[in-house]
């Protein structure tokens, strides 16, 4: 095990460990965006509407099984800053188990369910065939997905962020090359797409696995070890079961939104989407930073170093600020130009749609920020469960607001929504933030 964040500057010990994160979470996203802008440039605002609004439904599976895998990460981080091996191996290994148990549960809902889920989503009849073929085809490749998922956030709870980076780099880059031929070269469509996505996660997948086993990491379980431990199961489920409803709450609630969208029309659909993947790639820095600052609060959480706990939030909420700045300088003064690299000139309405969007949504990001920094540290202090329900009620929040709204605001009263969901989560977080740093003071100071 090595990695250690329980010792140097608590803010340079994140950020360092954040940069591999950060990087490869830019690179997801960049090559998920990649998929949009080479079908909405090739195959026109029916492909790229079709894969839009299939993303939400294929959200929901994927980022379940991410979110177990960021819970498993934090107890394992948790177990590695209290020095116990034997406890890290049982723990691993009934993780394991129940994630492969769960991907292949979720592989048959996804894959039988497609046109159904997409029909309650109210997608138009004439991209429902395309958006059900992408999904099939991505429901096929979720086991990829999963061993990719958990031996990266492992790799990360030891404090390997460079190993999960470098074979995700990797993979995006064929990804986007095999984009490039099934569907510039070969014009395989939507399904050329999909199956880019497939066989590049099962190249991440696979690499991971074999770094694991080639250099006998702790993670490297054989014979007995792999064997599923009762207690284990019941510690891996009061970590992993919160973040995994968060993460499946948060693309629910992007699904009922799209569900919304979805009667707007093919332009609107396909410029909302466009849009949201541009906010996703933009916030994948954050998200990153907040993965790896939940490593280092578990860690630092596990050797009872809490005034290193404080010196981290406070740096990360800093750093939070200065970005959402950046970020909303940029989309509110070039939209259009970052818009036009979805679509070709023939689809003016949906530039001009989705830079409307941007726009509306640039003077709030610093919310969205925050929120990324304050669900790391309730997620690596393992008070899971607070960020479900700050959560929840963001996400119930914005469906109100959208549903009522959405008839005569069109696609304002989503941004309207957003911003408020945003808005509430942030103050919630905040007050619990500041509660417990003030508990945690007043305890330091009645027992030097």
């Amino acid at each position: 095990m090595n990695g250690d964040m329980r010792t140097g500057a608590a803010t340079k010990s994140i950020v360092l460990f954040s940069v591999p994160v950060i990087l490869g979470n830019l690179f997801q996203q960049f090559y998920n965006t990649m998929d949009a802008v080479i079908l909405g440039r090739f195959q026109g605002e029916h492909a790229l509407a079709a894969i839009g609004v299939a993303n939400p439904i294929m959200s929901v599976a994927i980022f379940l099984l991410f979110g177990m895998c960021i819970g498993i990460s934090v107890l394992l981080a948790e177990l590695y800053g209290a020095e116990d091996r034997n406890g890290f191996s049982a723990q691993t290994a009934t993780a394991l188990w129940i994630g492969v148990c769960c991907t292949l549960i979720l592989t048959l809902l996804c894959f039988f369910g497609a046109a159904p889920l997409l029909r309650i989503t109210q997608t138009p009849e004439e991209i429902l065939p395309l958006a059900a073929d992408y999904l099939r085809i991505i429901a096929v490749g979720l086991i990829f997905t999963f061993f990719y998922n958990f031996y990266s956030a492992a790799l990360r709870a030891l404090g390997d962020s460079r190993t999960p980076f470098y074979y995700l780099l990797f993979s995006s880059c064929l990804n986007i090359l095999l984009d490039l031929l099934f569907v510039a070269v070969f014009s395989f469509g939507v399904k050329g797409a999909a199956w880019a996505t497939v066989l590049a996660q099962a190249c991440s997948s696979f690499l991971c696995i074999q770094r694991v086993y080639r250099h006998d990491s702790p993670l490297a379980l054989r014979g007995k070890a792999l064997l599923p431990v009762k207690a284990a199961a019941r510690r891996t489920f009061s970590y992993s079961y919160s973040v995994a409803l968060q993460q499946s709450c948060i693309y629910l609630g992007r699904l009922a939104v799209q569900s919304i969208v979805n009667t707007f029309g093919t332009s609107t659909i396909a410029a909302f989407n466009a849009a949201t993947r541009i906010e996703y790639l933009a916030y994948a820095p954050m998200d990153g930073l907040s993965t790896a600052a939940a490593t280092f609060y578990a860690q630092n959480k596990g050797a009872h170093l809490l005034y290193r706990i404080r010196r981290g939030f406070s740096g990360c909420l800093g750093i939070a600020a200065c970005y959402a700045a950046v970020m909303s300088v940029t989309l509110y003064f070039f939209p259009e130009q970052i818009m036009s690299l979805f679509s070709n000139e023939q689809d003016a309405a949906v530039i001009t749609e989705g830079a409307r969007y941007l726009r509306t949504m640039s003077g709030f990001y610093f919310f969205g920020a925050a929120m990324y920094t304050m669900q790391g540290f309730f997620r690596g202090m393992g008070r899971l469960y607070l960020s479900l329900f700050s959560s929840f009620s963001q996400i119930a929040l914005r469906i109100i607001i959208a549903y009522v709204f959405a008839p005569t605001l069109g696609i304002l009263a989503i941004c309207w929504a957003t911003i408020l969901g945003w808005g509430w989560m942030t103050f919630f977080q905040g007050i619990l933030s500041i509660q417990y740093f003030y508990r945690t003071s007043k305890a330091a100071r009645s027992n030097p």
